[in-house]
């Protein structure tokens, strides 16, 4: 009887937020790194997401700041079909709104 694939069974929206978390909360995604297989997120476009996460973090020995994971994700982009990259994009910018609030609630 051939293994079935493990995923998260949780919703969509509940695994961007645990990416996004990542993003944001560097203690987090370090724990992230170590323990997270990236093909139990059901969609492609968050296992890649986070697989150039990771990647960045490996090669650099830091987790990147927004601009540096764009320009990364840009230097990678040639491996990523469109899909991916449009996911990766709702995701930059879904953070891009997070930051502001953050920004706001320093005032």
């Amino acid at each position: 009887m051939p293994d079935k694939k493990v995923t998260f069974s949780v919703p969509e929206s509940f695994q961007r937020h645990v990416v996004m978390a990542m993003f944001v909360d560097y203690s987090f995604a370090e724990q992230m790194f170590d323990v997270l297989d990236t093909s139990f997120f059901d969609y492609y476009y968050l296992q890649e997401f986070t697989n150039l996460y990771f990647k960045y973090y490996t090669q650099f020995n830091v987790f990147p700041r927004k601009i540096d994971f764009v320009n990364f994700v840009g230097l990678n982009k040639d491996k990523l079909d469109d899909n991916i990259i449009e996911g990766i994009k709702s995701i930059v910018k879904e953070i891009g709104q997070i930051d502001n609030v953050k920004n706001l609630e320093m005032y």
